[in-house]
């Protein structure tokens, strides 16, 4: 998970999706949910580093894995200045000729945010 979100944050940073494609199943919904992310985010000047990242909960299903992740970033958004930011998200992890792809951002919970 920790490669995943380090090259979503490059991906946002360097407004290039190509970063981080690699690491979605083609067939699922974060592929398209995360490209118009990263879009979004250069349009309105943000830039992230991700601080830290961790594995919270993990679950088998059919073909792969529910995945809890708790995660905190620093966010830089060009108008408004910098800010800390803390999340819960949840991942379906699929397997895809035997690799491990991201095929769906299931939630994000923002739980906590600072001015920096």
């Amino acid at each position: 998970m920790k490669k995943f979100l380090e090259s979503q944050v490059k991906a946002i940073n360097y407004n290039d999706f190509s970063y981080t494609e690699e690491f979605h199943d083609p067939n699922g919904t974060s592929i398209g949910e995360i490209r118009n992310f990263v879009a979004s985010a250069h349009a309105r000047g943000a830039s992230e580093e991700l601080l830290s990242v961790v594995v919270t909960n993990t679950k088998k299903t059919d073909g792969g894995y529910k995945v809890a992740t708790t995660e905190e970033y620093h966010i830089d958004y060009k108008e408004s200045g910098e800010k800390y930011k803390k999340y819960q998200s949840q991942y379906q992890i699929k397997n895809i000729n035997g690799e491990l792809k991201v095929h769906a951002l299931l939630e994000t919970k923002e739980i906590d945010s600072k001015d920096l």
